[in-house]
């Protein structure tokens, strides 16, 4: 069995409001905990390093552990998630199966190849998407 891989989403609102991000996090937060995933919790903590913490853009944050065959699923709900409102847009960071490298990537323009990325990164091993 392959072991659970720990995701963060950093959610991010345009518009500085933070009520309608807290707002957006729960709505998403339940629709991530239907997906499938281990768990899923919001994180009450200051802003990671590298990210906004103030001004115009409100940014929140949620953990997840799910298996890594999850992840592609996942993807599809946060990228048909973030096109439903304007100004919202999710983030999704992972640290590697080694522990050393820290990924990011913009959830909504994530491609294929980026996804098979992540897949490898959290495995430690190349992942296969189907086909010849």
């Amino acid at each position: 069995m392959t072991a659970a891989a720990e995701l963060f989403l950093l959610v991010s609102s345009d518009r500085g409001d933070t009520e309608e991000l807290d707002r957006w996090m729960r709505e998403l937060l339940t629709e991530v905990r239907q997906s499938g995933v281990q768990s899923a919790e919001l994180v009450r903590d200051e802003a990671p390093p590298g990210t906004k913490s103030g001004g115009i853009e409100a940014l929140g944050m949620i953990a997840l552990q799910l298996a890594p065959a999850v992840i592609p699923h996942v993807i599809g709900l946060l990228q048909d998630w973030s096109q439903r409102a304007r100004g919202r847009s999710v983030k999704l960071k992972a640290k590697t199966a080694t522990g050393e490298l820290e990924l990011e990537f913009p959830v909504g323009s994530m491609t294929q190849a980026e996804v098979k990325k992540l897949l490898e990164a959290v495995t430690g091993a190349p992942h296969h998407t189907g086909g010849p």
